[in-house]
């Protein structure tokens, strides 16, 4: 009794001692002894911090768990049923033979990721198709401002002889060319409007995948692949004065102006007709610039605002060229 009396009694000088530790020194590898202030003392070693460091900054990857299997790992999508599965989920609810389709993860991406490149070029080969029609389109437009104003300086130049009394008759020639020409440029600007539109289109499926490949969600992987699976360029839209090279023009037809001085009612037209821009040759005749060959030509007239010795219309036929150019006039 007296003895435990006497080890207890020293406890508190015991906890006052400085404690006393066998340290390893890391570069020589040396054993020595040294106090907790000793250990303070010691130089920084930086390895030990870039390895902190580096520890700190490495990735942290979970897995999730199947709900149905526990502490099995979800490694594997099931297309039929669009739904994350486990191992033991293949075997017992997602089987093949049951027309499920099981793909692993990797795989899926693998899949996925491919048909949706595939999407956006092809849909990149289309938007450059479009572009290049769209400023082919844009030409021609300005083919037919140009078109307009030379047609106008006919009529102008044949109408200024007879100023007086076809004051009012110049002004309906000039609309009637304003008019067919604005009807070339409705049709080429209804084109590029469909083109514009499509064109939107095109961004916004790019967009939506663009999107989806960005999320890395496999579900949405899935439904977009399976959207764009099949994707094909379609089509541009037909431009005949591109795809066919056949532009509009446009021709003041003064007709014998002696002999219809005095019927000045239907006094001159505004007509339209086809040229073929591409360089061709025929039979017996050299190649033109513009080969006006079989292209057919038709004229408008306004109705009638005098009285005339006739009011029937009669078409005529009538040749200009050797090489089928011709117009149908009333």
């Amino acid at each position: 009794k007296k003895e435990a009396e006497y080890r207890t009694s020293l406890t508190p000088a015991y906890s006052e001692l400085p404690t006393a530790v066998t340290v390893i020194c890391p570069t020589c590898r040396t054993n020595f002894i040294t106090t907790q202030d000793g250990i303070r003392e010691l130089p920084t070693d930086h390895r030990i911090i870039q390895l902190i460091d580096f520890v700190s900054h490495t990735e942290r990857y979970t897995t999730d768990f199947c709900p149905l299997h526990k502490f099995q790992p979800i490694n594997f999508f099931c297309e039929r049923c669009t739904t994350y599965v486990c191992r033991d989920c293949t075997i017992v609810d997602h089987q093949e033979a049951l027309g499920h389709t099981v793909v692993d993860f990797e795989g899926a991406i693998k899949k996925y990721i491919p048909i949706l490149d595939k999407a956006i070029k092809e849909m990149d080969s289309e938007k450059d198709a479009i572009k290049t029609k769209h400023k082919a389109v844009e030409d021609a437009i300005e083919n037919l401002d140009k078109e307009e104003n030379q047609v106008s300086d006919e009529i102008k130049e044949t109408f200024a002889k007879l100023k007086k009394i076809l004051e009012e008759r110049e002004q309906e020639v000039l609309q009637m060319a304003k008019r067919e020409v604005g009807n070339e440029k409705t049709k080429l600007k209804e084109k590029l409007s469909e083109m514009e539109k499509r064109t939107e289109e095109l961004d916004q499926n790019i967009n939506e995948i663009e999107k989806t490949k960005e999320d890395g969600k496999l579900e949405t992987l899935y439904r977009t692949s399976r959207t764009y699976s099949g994707y094909r360029s379609e089509p541009v839209v037909k431009v005949r004065e591109v795809d066919e090279g056949v532009v509009a023009k446009f021709s003041f037809n003064s007709r014998d102006e002696n002999t219809l001085a005095n019927k000045l009612q239907n006094f001159g037209d505004v007509s339209s007709y086809t040229e073929s821009v591409y360089t061709r040759s025929t039979s017996g005749r050299p190649a033109l610039s513009e080969d006006r060959y079989g292209g057919s030509r038709y004229s408008t007239l306004s109705d009638s605002r005098y009285s005339s010795s006739t009011t029937s219309s009669s078409y005529s036929s009538r040749y200009s060229s050797p090489y089928n150019r011709y117009s149908y006039r009333t």
